[in-house]
């Protein structure tokens, strides 16, 4: 359900609900981690 718009030291999150963007900046371990933690709380929704 979501589209990620990822590089190195930022990610973007769009949710196709048309729900406000989620914006992580930082190192490649943040940008990472962030990515790691939605997707466990998208997979924990359903």
């Amino acid at each position: 359900d979501r589209v990620f718009g990822l590089d190195e030291n930022s990610v973007t999150i769009l949710a196709k609900d048309g729900s406000e963007p989620e914006h992580v900046a930082g190192s490649k371990d943040e940008v990472a981690h962030a990515v790691v933690l939605r997707l466990a709380r998208e997979l924990d929704a359903r």
